[in-house]
């Protein structure tokens, strides 16, 4: 006889209780809609919660699109391409592995596919990237652990609304978030740490683009925290709440060329111990960027605190500490800053440099 499984009972509700809900009594039916994973699985079964398969890639293809794939006990599960709209599930206290050898982990790709990752852990052993997102409508990623990539942690591409959150991403030999093209990307309550930038956006075509993060510890990176730099679509850039601490080179980054405009609302974040803080540059004098630096604490960064460069960038500066910098706040190659004069800006070896520093009223 086949070993039992041995499911914890909140598991075992949460299965069952899902199936009834599908139409047990039926098994072709939940099969399609609802399939199911195993360490005791075997991939010649239907994925059925009483003959569970072993891998993700055998259940997705007994898996109904809009379906979903439940993770029953902790084991790996191996790389999976996903080509249609599913979500891949493990209950919390479970440990879903996805450990990568070659090649990449997890792949996306299908035109107008909406897929959610929830509760998985994947692992390079060599392996390439852990999520590649290459085509899609909607991926959601939640509860993840990406780490020990030789390439980059999550790779974004083109078109589509993504969330990252809940996740850590670390120790990659590439970014931890590379993004391409234009998607719109929301990062909330997650760690990016020891990878070599933390995020990175490129965003080169199509139409406008946004990169939101929030609530999440970017560290240790060996380049930059944040980079985000736009030479094709309008980017929109907003960084809150967030700590970014003891990377390489700029804390968040941000850089315009050939006219492209980059909108910046940058608040309430910790921004410490980095080769430099906050920095918007506009390339050859030729970029257009403007935005909103409020509420920061800005301090013990090697370079400067807040620096702001080239034609055309500007930068509203509201309530900040700027302290212990080496330069404080810089506004060089015709760059403007614009102060609501309320920013404390004391104990840098020099606390401003260049100009011009407008004073712009408030109610």
């Amino acid at each position: 006889m086949p070993h039992p499984l041995r499911l914890p009972p909140s598991v075992l509700a949460f299965a069952f209780g899902a199936a009834a809900l599908t139409g047990f009594a039926a098994p072709a039916l939940a099969a399609a809609q609802r399939t199911f994973v195993a360490s005791t699985g075997d991939d010649l079964n239907a994925c059925s919660i009483t003959a569970p398969c072993r891998s993700f890639d055998r259940a997705l293809t007994q898996t109904n699109a809009n379906g979903e794939i439940i993770v029953l006990d902790s084991a790996g599960y191996g790389p999976v391409l996903i080509d249609k709209s599913v979500a891949i599930v493990a209950p919390e206290g479970i440990h879903a592995g996805v450990t990568v050898f070659s090649g990449d982990g997890i792949v996306i790709g299908g035109g107008s596919i909406e897929v959610v990752l929830r509760g998985l852990s994947i692992n390079g052993q060599g392996g390439n990237r852990g999520i590649w997102y290459t085509v899609g409508s909607r991926l959601t990623v939640e509860r993840c652990v990406v780490r020990n990539m030789t390439s980059h942690g999550i790779w974004l591409g083109f078109v589509g609304n993504i969330t990252i959150e809940d996740s850590v991403i670390r120790d990659n030999g590439g970014n931890g978030i590379n993004i391409t093209g234009n998607p719109n990307v929301v990062v909330a309550r997650t760690t990016i740490e020891g990878n070599v930038n933390g995020i990175a956006y490129a965003s080169t075509f199509g139409p406008p683009a946004k990169l939101a993060v929030s609530h999440s510890s970017i560290l240790r990176n060996s380049a930059s925290g944040i980079s985000a730099h736009a030479s094709g679509p309008a980017l929109s850039l907003s960084v809150t709440n967030s700590t970014i601490a003891r990377n390489g080179a700029t804390g968040i980054g941000m850089g315009s060329d050939f006219g492209t405009p980059v909108t910046a609302a940058i608040g309430s974040n910790v921004v410490v111990h980095n080769h430099a803080g906050i920095s918007a540059v506009s390339n050859g004098n030729a970029g257009v960027i403007s935005g909103a630096v409020s509420d920061n604490v800005v301090m013990d960064n090697v370079q400067f605190g807040i620096q702001v460069a080239g034609v055309g960038a500007l930068l509203v500066l509201d309530r900040n500490t700027v302290t212990h910098n080496d330069d404080g706040i810089r506004a060089i190659i015709g760059a403007v800053v614009e102060t609501r004069a309320n920013n404390v800006v004391r104990k840098n070896n020099t606390n401003t440099v260049g100009g011009p520093f407008t004073f712009v009223g408030g109610v």
